[in-house]
């Protein structure tokens, strides 16, 4: 059956998720990290590279040959510098970020995304740096990039909150649709990526903290406790087939922090993106774009690649054609075609042109 080319409004029967849009931070907090005058990023002056006590395998943790590369998770390594983290809060708590881009995740947690490049030059200059892709691609095992603008530099916030209080949080991807809410999707739940790999960077202090560990569920079904970054430091773990859960901090501690999302530089590779994660707590448009485009221009790159090899065979042998091999690339390319059909869901946040301040967002009455 072809597929349809046009879709009436009034077929779009997916309601937007709605959220509040109030700001539960401490005012003490945003006006600290607020303080630090803002300077441009220099690679030379903010990174910090020291390597990880270990590289865990997905052969360590039970998950066998999965992923695009066989490293799991790293052990926690240093990546910026304090002057780095200062900018990147600065950023994150300015008022452009907090009035736009924020969105709390319980009564005591939240987070922000989409902020970069538009409200974070520093964050984004940081994340998408020569030094910090090769230093990630080598900590992941595969040369990466950036996934998108739209997951550079989300960030999950955690606030103390008391002994014994449990909140009832929901986890990327699992709220429903047309469902009102208060509350955005959190990373406090027990979930999987949205993208082959994550780097994780701590913007708190983490000095006599409690808790503030990852759990991941390794292939056998135990849950593994690990350690989590301290302050300037980092891991690197691919999300995508690891279901983990981020825990908050417990007693007089915040817990901040930095996650930026990373996919396959080869166009050729596996590209195991899959939105269901993030398109509940996204300005959908945006994020629609952003990830045809690449999309697009991966299948771009694979045609011409192709359509020189073809040349390159008729040159060679003139007489002859592979018509197994020419269908067999054609199935795969239609299964990349097949995934992206199955991202793109007509939503009417998108045919109804959703502006960016109102992306799932319902103002305090």
């Amino acid at each position: 059956m072809p597929h349809r080319v046009s879709i009436d409004a009034a077929e779009a029967d997916i309601l937007p998720t709605k959220h509040r849009k109030d700001i539960n931070l401490p005012q003490q907090m945003i006006n600290e990290a607020r303080q630090p005058q803002r300077i441009p990023f220099s690679a030379e002056k903010h990174l910090r590279f020291q390597e990880p006590e270990k590289i865990h395998t997905t052969q360590e943790l039970g998950l066998g040959k999965v992923g695009i590369s066989d490293h799991a998770v790293t052990e926690p390594f240093s990546i910026f510098t304090p002057e780095a983290i200062q900018q990147i809060r600065a950023e994150t708590f300015s008022a452009e970020v907090l009035s736009q881009y924020y969105c709390p995740t319980s009564p005591t947690s939240g987070q922000i995304r989409g902020h970069c490049p538009t409200a974070a030059p520093f964050t984004y200059a940081a994340w998408t740096s020569p030094e910090v892709i090769a230093w990630v691609s080598k900590m992941a095992g595969v040369d990466l990039m950036p996934a998108i603008d739209y997951d550079i530099g989300h960030v999950n916030i955690a606030l103390p909150k008391p002994d014994g209080v449990e909140e009832k949080i929901v986890a990327p991807g699992e709220q429903k649709e047309g469902e009102v809410s208060k509350y955005c999707e959190s990373a406090f739940g027990w979930h999987t990526d949205s993208y082959a790999f994550v780097c994780v960077a701590m913007l708190s202090d983490c000095t006599g903290m409690v808790g503030g560990e990852t759990f991941i569920r390794t292939g056998t079904g135990e849950v593994m406790k690990a350690r989590g970054p301290q302050l300037g430091t980092a891991v690197v773990m691919q999300g995508a087939y690891l279901p983990h859960q981020a825990t908050a901090a417990r007693g007089n501690h915040e817990r901040i922090s930095m996650v930026t999302s990373w996919r396959p530089k080869c166009p050729l590779m596996k590209d195991h993106t899959m939105m269901r994660g993030t398109k509940n707590i996204s300005h959908l448009p945006t994020l629609y774009h952003q990830y045809a485009e690449y999309r697009m221009e991966n299948l771009e790159e694979r045609v011409r690649r192709e359509a020189k090899s073809l040349r390159k065979r008729r040159a060679i042998e003139p007489l002859n054609f592979d018509v197994v091999r020419m269908r067999s690339w054609l199935e795969e390319q239609k299964a990349y075609i097949d995934d992206m059909l199955r991202e793109l869901q007509v939503d009417r946040r998108v045919l109804g042109g959703e502006s960016r301040r109102d992306s799932g967002v319902v103002e305090d009455q």
